[in-house]
């Protein structure tokens, strides 16, 4: 099992735009559309794209749901240095 380094995040925002950037990578590195993920989860495109953009704060289940789908496990999406290459 793989360890998360503690690291301080200022603000809910700066989480936000971590996690959006984080799911986008995941998703394309496992080389899935929105859509894929909408049909493995059951969660919208259309709330996917906002969560990719940072727009919406999101659950622990979703992130879980999301990071699963991708090949990844939900607090790896919460790591601001998140790199999917070296996280497969």
């Amino acid at each position: 099992m793989k360890m998360c380094q503690s690291v301080a995040i200022n603000t809910k925002t700066d989480l936000r735009l971590v996690l959006a950037k984080n799911i986008r990578r995941a998703r394309q590195h496992a080389e899935l559309s929105q859509r894929d993920i909408q049909k493995r989860t059951g969660i919208a495109q259309a709330y996917l794209s906002q969560l990719e953009g940072g727009r919406w704060s999101v659950g622990l289940d979703t992130i879980a749901k999301i990071a699963e789908s991708s090949g990844f496990v939900w607090h790896e999406l919460l790591n601001p240095d998140f790199n999917p290459v070296m996280s497969a």
